[in-house]
């Protein structure tokens, strides 16, 4: 499977409808986690905390016009 986390304030039923197409397309599940950038600054979790510990794969997607 493939987890995706995204710090940001997206749509999230745009996220959602971003990773069902990407589901489909690898045929793999994808597993959206969609945090505020305060909660990625401020949460101790241990789920972030393995993550902020792991290799990451950063991409800064523009805003689409008209959105």
């Amino acid at each position: 499977d493939v987890d995706v986390l995204v710090i940001g304030r997206p749509d999230v039923n745009e996220v959602r409808a971003a990773t069902e197409r990407a589901s489909a397309e690898l045929r793999l599940d994808v597993s959206p986690t969609v945090l505020t950038p305060t909660e990625w600054s401020n949460t101790a979790s241990g789920f972030l905390v393995h993550v902020r510990e792991s290799p990451l794969v950063a991409l800064d997607v523009p805003e689409i016009e008209g959105r």
